[in-house]
């Protein structure tokens, strides 16, 4: 019998493809080796088995014996009923009945695997077995890109490793194959012809002899265990070509770098961030493979928040790290990145050349659309023209790649995802172009109309028209007629806008759209009345036209009303409204409390609550993060049980970890205004007020700060916004004017006043007002009454001497003609209340007299002018035994 079986395997040639398995050694009562030889008598006596064995057609079956689509609802049900048991069975039937075609294999993998990834964590072992299931049928490939990560980001290390072991298989391929044999079934290929007419004597006799080897001694059959070699270089005195170099097998080097990742995951888990660098740098320089996982994300984040570390160095530790995320198709549903893009864009200080790497990376795996609404703002707005087209053009060629390379099995999403991006993100950096006045850089990005290569929407091309009809007179009749013929082209104009066009929002005010002051609603009284304000905050905070937006002062005194009953909820629901509504609305809300702050004499608040919304323009870098820190380390530093009150807060716990859904914004001039103020008010010693001036003549003459510490000069600075005329507003001078008459004399508020004139600065009535008023408070009559007169008459000062030395003018051109601006009732009130201070009974009679000629002056209109005519009274009766009310709580006027 045993002749006959070995004279049967000698006529089996291995080009059959009909196959039988090969059977195990087992005792010989076992029922496994009964129900062998009786289904093998079964299949020699059954019809069937005298038929031609070959594949089963589709007509043999019309009716599908497994349906897919019935088989897909049963696996999601039973996954949303948490069987793991039932669903892995249905996966493996899944995967049983997939078809022969390739391109409906790589379709039903997409489906399940989006399917599984919705819950990844639930459902690790499907996704293992998935994973496993294709690469048995030849999609390592797409298994290791797509699934792997997944199991590394969300498995345990074991599941990981055993994934990795099958693709490594996969990869050595079928001459590879280990000498030992597991217990599973393997398969040897026999004839058609013989496959059904295997005699039952023959597996009889196989399982007599696979049983009689399994009681053998076998370490009989295997020669003794050689002595071991010596050491070559103990043998051989000089090594040459003559002696091969052994090389590590394949499969030696694959664990070895393995183990590695293994280990550099570890490393970076247990955040031992230094250990995990140079594991990686060695990795890197063997080029050994390190599969991704999103867990790098967590290592490149500590390398932007690495201290005392130069940027260049943080950016190729970045870039190091960064480079090991997965794909785009390996992502959660969620937008990744979060951390990563916060703390770039929401940092106080931007890093430009991490900020451009990390979109070129992010775009390169194929989450272009996913970061360019974010991404583009401070780039466009810290970027000259030349870095901004090298960047755009990268950036789309990244995408362009990453589709082309990974996104080849769905060609068509890929062409339709491709101009989307392009149009997307053309579209995005023009609309910011025109809202921060570079039209000229905004018509270069438009498509051409001979050979036009993507469309942009017809709102994109409307707002452009628009804002090239402002400056009709500068000559843009061509680009006028350029953007009109773009946009009536189908060739490159969109009427319906794509999805992510429908958010114009996140860029619409990325520039200082309300120069001349904010075009809200009124202000609302409501008499003290909590509910009534919160009520009618609730539908203006944030509304479809500006004008219908509530007012600071109304939300100042919301502010005041609502904490003084120890409540917060109700304020951080409005902001949160606003910041989620438009970037006008939070701009409003943001100054509101600002104003707030300030009228509560907290000036670190307001510079936290500007730094936490606003980027850091047209205001002093240096000083602003140097005042932030020391607010945070005061946050950090507090011990409650010291006994010491606690430091001040906002009423919205905000830090860059705090998500804006749009990003930073643009400051207007009444932020900076503001910002110029409360450092003014922070500057108690005179040097660093004097200081602080000369900063604020630099800023206006230059348009940018000079910083002096290093981390503040190597970071990238954000530009005023180019249709400021003025790189600061004229209110940042007033709150210096009357503290360096203090200290410099009396004749420094006229050179403030020649130095706004020389920068560009046109004064108003608050500077003036400032002016006399200090000349009234050291009783200086002449003076007084001189500018007084002056500015009753609306005199007109002319200096052709100003702006002689082109060396000492601004960015705008000089003033030399100025008229002065008209007297208000806070100008009256601040002489009057100066020759009170300085107990000048004249200049204060003077005062009052013209005060009764005015017109708009009526008792009871201004509570702060009636209380220093009340005092005039007293004076008078009282005589120079009058005593200044220092003690009263005193009324600002300005």
């Amino acid at each position: 019998m045993l002749a006959a079986s070995r004279a049967f395997w000698r006529h089996v040639t291995r080009s059959e493809t009909i196959t039988l398995n090969r059977i195990h050694p087992l005792p010989p009562s076992s029922s496994r080796t009964f129900t062998s030889a009786f289904l093998t008598r079964r299949h020699t006596n059954s019809p069937t088995g005298h038929l031609k064995a070959r594949r089963n057609a589709p007509d043999d079956f019309p009716i599908d014996v497994l349906n897919a689509q019935a088989a897909f609802k049963d696996l999601v049900r039973s996954m949303e009923q948490g069987s793991s048991a039932e669903s892995a069975q249905l996966l493996s039937n899944l995967l049983a009945s997939l078809p022969a075609n390739d391109e409906s294999r790589v379709s039903t993998f997409h489906q399940l695997k989006t399917v599984l990834t919705k819950n990844p964590k639930e459902n690790l072992a499907l996704l293992a077995q998935l994973g496993l299931g294709f690469t048995s049928l030849g999609f390592g490939r797409l298994v290791r890109e797509e699934i792997l990560p997944v199991v590394q980001a969300f498995g345990s290390q074991d599941d990981m490793m055993s994934l990795q072991l099958e693709l490594d298989r996969d990869v050595q391929g079928p001459g590879s194959t280990s000498i030992f044999e597991d217990g599973s079934i393997v398969t040897e290929p026999i004839t058609e012809s013989q496959s059904t007419h295997i005699p039952i004597d023959l597996v009889v006799a196989l399982d007599e002899v696979t049983n009689a080897a399994s009681s053998e001694d076998l370490e009989a059959h295997y020669p003794e265990p050689a002595p071991p070699v010596e050491d070559l270089a103990e043998v051989f005195e000089d090594e040459d070509g003559d002696y091969a170099q052994f090389e590590p097998s394949p499969s030696k080097t694959v664990h070895s770098s393995r183990q590695s990742a293994g280990m550099l995951v570890n490393l970076v888990e247990q955040e031992l961030y230094e250990r995990a660098y140079v594991l990686l740098q060695e990795m890197q320089d063997l080029d050994a493979k390190i599969p991704y996982s999103f867990i790098y994300e967590k290592a490149a984040l500590a390398a932007l928040q690495r201290a005392n570390t130069k940027p260049e160095e943080k950016l190729v530790m970045f870039t190091a790290w960064f480079s090991l995320v997965p794909l785009e198709i390996n992502a959660p549903s969620e937008p990744p990145f979060g951390e990563t893009t916060r703390l770039l864009i929401q940092s106080p200080l931007l890093q430009l050349s991490i900020l451009l790497q990390f979109g070129l990376i992010a775009a390169r795996k194929g989450y272009a659309e996913r970061i360019s609404d974010l991404l583009f703002p401070p780039i466009v707005r810290a970027t000259s023209p030349e870095v901004l087209r090298k960047f755009v053009e990268d950036f789309l060629h990244a995408d362009h790649a990453y589709l082309t390379n990974h996104m080849h099995h769905v060609k068509r999403e890929a062409r339709m995802r491709l101009k989307k991006s392009v149009s997307n993100v053309r579209g995005i950096v023009i609309r910011i172009l025109t809202y921060s006045g570079r039209l000229d850089e905004a018509v270069a990005f438009l498509p051409d109309p001979d050979n036009p290569q993507f469309k942009l929407s017809v709102y994109t091309y409307n707002l452009l028209l628009k804002r090239l009809w402002v400056g009709h007179k500068d000559g843009r009749e061509k680009q006028i007629q350029l953007v009109e013929r773009l946009r009536g082209m189908g060739e490159t104009a969109i009427r319906q806008p794509i999805p992510s066009m429908l958010q114009e929002v996140r860029i619409k005010e990325l520039s200082d759209e309300l120069n001349h002051g904010f075009t809200t609603a009124n202000p609302v009284d409501f008499d003290g009345d909590v509910l009534a304000t919160l009520r009618y905050l609730k539908n203006h905070v944030a509304a479809r036209r500006r004008s219908e937006v509530a007012h600071p002062f109304t939300l100042v005194n919301f502010m005041s009303m609502y904490l003084a009953t120890g409540r917060t909820r109700a304020l951080e629901l409005l902001l949160n409204k606003a910041i989620r509504t438009s970037f006008f609305a939070t701009s409003n809300f943001v100054y509101a409390e600002m104003l707030f702050y300030r009228r509560l004499q907290q000036p670190q608040l307001v510079l936290k609550t500007f730094v936490d919304h606003l980027f850091i323009s047209g205001v002093p870098r240096d000083e602003v993060i140097t005042r932030y820190y020391r607010l945070s380390s005061m946050y950090e530093l507090y011990d409650p049980t010291s006994g010491e009150a606690p430091p001040l807060r906002r009423f919205y716990p905000f830090d860059y970890h705090r998500s804006l859904p749009r990003g930073k914004m643009w400051p207007r001039r009444v932020h900076t205004n503001l910002v110029w103020d409360c450092l003014a008010q922070l500057n108690t010693e005179d040097h660093s007020l004097k200081s602080l001036y000369k900063q604020l003549v630099f800023f206006t003459q230059h348009g940018h700060d000079a910083p002096t510490s290093v981390e503040v000069s190597e970071a990238d600075e954000v530009p005023i916004p180019q249709n400021w005329q003025v790189p600061v507003g004229a209110a940042a001078f007033t709150p210096f004017i009357q503290r360096l008459m203090y200290i410099n004399g009396p004749g420094f508020g006229a050179r403030i006043l020649r130095d706004m004139l020389r920068l560009g600065q046109r004064p108003t009535e608050y500077h003036y007002t400032e002016l006399v008023g200090f000349y009234a408070r050291r009783g200086d009559i002449e003076r007084t009454m001189l500018v007084l007169n002056a500015m009753e008459a609306r005199v007109t000062v002319s200096d052709p001497t100003i702006g002689d030395n082109p060396a000492h003018t601004g960015v705008a051109p000089p003033i030399r003609n100025h008229n002065l601006p008209a007297p208000t009732l806070v100008t009256y009130t601040a002489i009057l209340r100066g020759f009170l201070i300085a107990k000048h009974l004249e200049g204060a009679e003077e005062t009052y007299r013209r005060i009764q000629k005015l017109e708009e002056y009526n008792p009871g209109s201004s509570p702060e002018l009636d209380l220093a005519v009340d005092d005039l009274m007293d004076f008078r009766s009282a005589g120079a035994a009058w005593v200044y009310p220092y003690a009263r709580k005193q009324h600002k006027y300005t």
